[in-house]
């Protein structure tokens, strides 16, 4: 090779041998097929269809046999050269073998018309030969047709089965941090709504005994059990007002969870499900509890205004009583 690239000695070697290894290159087309999964797809189509192909070689086979014979007989001896190019080629149909160019074209309706027939019955087995080779073509062709659809749909299936678990890859841990977060707010709501229940229930439960114990001592005439009962009613005002703030703090908690408490993750993520279900129970309770301070806020103004009336009726009373209640109720 290196003596011919470089022209031989004397310069007579022939450089033949070094172009053929040059004609190698064309086959590096074929490693594209490797990375065409399409063409995976025609290779496995063709796979599937073998016998077809089979049964369509062995028909073209036999009507190239019959109808090159019936030919041959058609136009025997009577073709004539028009010119020295048809002279050097030869009667087209000198033989059988020799007809089946013509009829090999025919049946697959290339119809190069390098060579025809001239008589009526040749025109005639042409035309037959012609009708024969489509029904012939049709029919295999239709069934390696399907199996190529059938393979293509199948590709296209595992292609979109691909493309989404690429898509949904980093969506789905993208989810799974959300999803963690998720669930570290809901801890923190849901520790947040119980321990606020919590407090609100033991607020309401003691102001509700400061309240009954100072009904008690409404009508008192000692002034040792009125002074008590002044203070009674500051410590109730005091209490009072934490019971605000915590009411309102609870709101708050509420209304944030009520974004977080979604049917969508109880549907469909079981690691949600508990949490949700004990952060809906937790709201249904804290509703009660709203429920049952708005009743005790209710009773406390009613009072308010009865102790009112009898700060007006009493003369013994001309200090006044502290205020019962407060403008700026749960309303």
């Amino acid at each position: 090779i290196i003596i011919a690239a470089s022209g031989g000695e004397g310069g007579n070697v022939p450089t033949g041998l070094l172009r053929l290894f040059r004609l190698f290159r064309v086959f590096r087309v074929l490693k594209l097929g490797t990375r065409m999964k399409k063409l995976e797809v025609v290779a496995a189509a063709v796979g599937d269809s073998l016998d077809m192909f089979v049964m369509l070689v062995f028909l073209l086979f036999l009507a190239l046999v019959l109808f090159s014979t019936l030919v041959y007989f058609c136009e025997k001896d009577v073709w004539q050269s028009e010119d020295a190019v048809d002279a050097l080629g030869g009667d087209p149909f000198a033989s059988i073998p020799r007809s089946f160019w013509w009829c090999m074209v025919t049946l697959m309706t290339v119809g190069y018309g390098d060579s025809y027939p001239a008589t009526i019955e040749g025109k005639l087995v042409a035309s037959i030969t012609m009708i024969a080779s489509v029904l012939i073509m049709a029919l295999p062709i239709s069934v390696i047709g399907a199996n190529f659809t059938q393979r293509w749909l199948v590709y296209r299936d595992d292609a979109a089965a691909k493309a989404r678990e690429e898509t949904m890859t980093p969506k789905f841990l993208e989810l799974v941090d959300r999803l963690t977060s998720h669930n570290f707010v809901l801890d923190e709501v849901l520790g947040a709504t119980e321990d606020m229940e919590v407090l609100i229930e033991t607020e309401a439960g003691a102001l509700r005994e400061i309240f009954e114990e100072a009904l008690d001592m409404e009508h008192a005439g000692d002034l040792g059990e009125r002074h008590k009962r002044k203070a009674l009613l500051q410590q109730f005002d005091d209490r009072f007002d934490k019971l605000c703030d915590l009411k309102r703090e609870l709101d708050e908690v509420l209304a944030y969870a009520e974004l977080l408490s979604s049917r969508r993750f109880t549907a469909n993520l079981e690691a949600c499900v508990n949490k949700n279900r004990r952060l809906d129970n937790a709201m249904d309770a804290a509703e009660i509890t709203i429920d049952e301070v708005d009743g005790l806020v209710r009773k406390v103004n009613l009072t308010y205004e009865q102790a009112e009336l009898t700060k007006k009726v009493s003369l013994s009373s001309s200090k006044g009583s502290p205020s019962l209640s407060r403008e700026s109720t749960f309303n």
